[in-house]
């Protein structure tokens, strides 16, 4: 979708004083009626009048405003404030490189499906081509990641203003979701005098009470007719990978479905707390042992942690994937259909009955899953050394079981840390994997405990810490979010050891270009930033902070064994 913003017969002309100010105070108001709950914004010069506008509607209780000094966290601020609640947030900066900074957090709302409405403000058109200052073309700038791109020019008026709003509002919650970009061309004066700008007021319906504005419904290809698919077989498999938050029902209806025909179900950590039921909790440790019995396998959202998921599904005889909208849910190019995701509950009551099932299938996983859970517990009791990666997710699930805390989950190694040891009936988890980056994800967490108002329990590797360290830099009079930053510091890229380029033949050269020593003191890198922060050593030390009562932002930093220790502990567990 791609609209310019320009006036109609009839338009309501902004106030002379500044066009500018009437505009963005039209854009804030129709996104205030729509539903807006939070906006996040980082200063500039450009953006000034939608800056102040957003600061009077946070101060009539309007809004709750975010300010951020850099726009790479102020982005993955707002994907995490939209990510666990689906109403999109507002994100606004100036014009030039700013906005170029946008782009990780952009491409990942996309593809994990959260929508965001992200505003970029501009210099008046043709400006960057007559090489004026801090302009860039910003038009299209994050295409093709955007489901709309839309723009408001300088002769646009309020009424093509507010309509706008509306438009990148309704898009980035529509059946796709996901971010719709407005790029705002602003010409001076961009401030009326204070004494004439309009006043904000509450959202109203016609009857005179809160409007609510409910998400768009499905779109109608999702409900269409389901197709007849190949045999599924008495040993069907089912995996749950990340599904977006709007589409949960569809991993409730096929759990449900599972449990009461006794489907074997792998669940990646973002699926939701593994139903003590069906799902295999340590599936990665028994996956390879059992696949080749599989007769199909059905796959839910994106998934793709484990190459043992790759293996499973390249020998399984029936692949079938059950995708959201808009989004790819075949990493492997094995599935024969791919289905709306709406379709899985129908599809496992249709072709599937109890009495054509093997009725030992779901008893085998099981009872390799609770041998590799007697093997689990066993050795991470037994270690003596440095805590690893998979002792510290294993105490940051427990204590979040707990204190009923959300845990949020880096990408790279400790996702995978806690897809290996997560139990039954745990915590929920989350991550942004939509693209699997390391960016932003101090931010993302936060923006998650201030949209729910509970604690997060942040589980990050130091090199991914070190990255987003600049999401600890919350200016002074912003609230900060209830935030623990579990810090899994092993002093380099772990997940890359695991990886081809741990082997030994590759070692002359891994450190430098893979293992990236930073040597590094993390808790002194918090400090720096105002964060309270602390270092342990051990699992009981480990254990008394994340028991610790505390609220607001800080830093627990966990001296974890060696990398090439921590690969080979894992690396046991899976030829044991």
């Amino acid at each position: 979708m791609s609209e310019s913003g320009a006036g109609g017969p009839g338009a309501v002309p902004p106030h002379p004083a500044s066009a500018a100010t009437a505009n963005a105070h039209a854009f804030v108001q129709r996104l205030i009626d729509l539903g807006l709950q939070h906006a996040v914004l980082s200063p500039g010069s450009r953006n000034a009048p939608i800056a102040i506008t957003l600061a009077q509607a946070a101060e009539l209780n309007l809004i709750t405003l975010h300010v951020r000094i850099d726009e790479r966290e102020a982005a993955f601020l707002a994907l995490g404030l939209s990510k666990h609640s689906d109403i999109p947030a507002l994100l606004c900066c100036t014009s030039g490189t700013a906005a170029v900074n946008f782009a990780p957090a952009v491409v990942e709302a996309f593809y994990a499906k959260v929508p965001l409405v992200v505003l970029t403000a501009d210099r008046p058109e043709g400006a960057a081509a007559r090489g004026a200052s801090q302009s860039i073309e910003q038009t299209g700038l994050f295409a093709p990641h955007t489901v709309a791109n839309l723009t408001i020019g300088t002769g646009a008026d309020t009424v093509a203003s507010a309509d706008r709003a509306r438009i990148a509002w309704n898009a980035s919650r529509g059946p796709e979701r996901g971010p719709a970009h407005v790029n705002f061309h602003l010409a001076e004066p961009l401030l009326a005098p204070s004494d004439v700008w309009p006043r904000l007021v509450p959202p109203q319906a016609s009857d005179g009470t809160a409007a609510v504005v409910p998400a768009a419904a499905p779109a109608p290809h999702l409900q269409a007719a389901v197709p007849p698919l190949p045999a599924l077989g008495a040993r069907p498999l089912l995996v749950i990978g990340d599904v977006p938050h709007h589409d949960q029902s569809a991993v409730e209806s096929s759990l449900a479905a599972a449990a009461q025909l006794g489907v074997p179900v792998l669940m990646e950590p973002t699926a939701g707390p593994r139903n003590a039921q069906v799902s295999i909790r340590h599936h990665s440790l028994v996956s390879d042992a059992l696949a080749a019995g599989a007769t199909s396998v059905l796959t839910v959202g994106r998934f793709g942690l484990g190459r043992h998921l790759r293996r499973l599904c390249q020998q399984a005889p029936v692949h079938v994937c059950f995708a959201a909208a808009g989004s790819g849910a075949d990493p492997f190019a094995t599935a024969e259909a791919v289905l709306p995701i709406s379709a899985i509950g129908q599809v496992l009551h249709r072709d599937l009955t109890s009495d054509s099932l093997d009725p030992d299938w779901l008893a085998q996983w099981q009872a390799a899953d609770t041998a590799a859970h007697r093997r689990l517990t066993e050795t991470l009791d037994a270690w003596t050394g440095l805590p690893t990666g998979l002792h510290t997710a294993s105490e940051v699930l427990r204590a979040a079981r707990v204190t009923d805390a959300l845990v949020f989950a880096a990408a790279s190694r400790s996702i995978r840390d806690v897809d290996l040891v997560a139990d039954f009936d745990g915590p929920q988890v989350l991550a942004n994997l939509g693209v699997n980056g390391i960016d932003g994800l101090i931010s993302s967490a936060a923006g998650v405990a201030s949209a729910t108002g509970r604690k997060v329990l942040l589980l990050i590797g130091d090199i991914a810490f070190l990255h987003g360290s600049n999401g600890l830099l919350t200016p002074r009079d912003e609230s900060q979010p209830d935030l623990t930053v579990v810090v899994s510091d092993d002093n380099g890229g772990a997940i890359f050891s695991d990886l081809e380029q741990g082997a030994q033949e590759y070692s002359p050269w891994f450190e430098r270009v893979f293992g990236t020593p930073h040597d590094r003191d993390l808790v002194a890198v918090a400090r720096g930033c105002g964060i309270d922060a602390v270092l342990v050593q051990d699992i009981n030390s480990l254990r008394e902070q994340l028991n610790r009562e505390s609220t607001g932002m800080r830093v627990v930093v966990v001296r974890t064994a060696r990398r090439l220790e921590s690969r080979d502990l894992r690396a046991a567990l899976r030829k044991s």
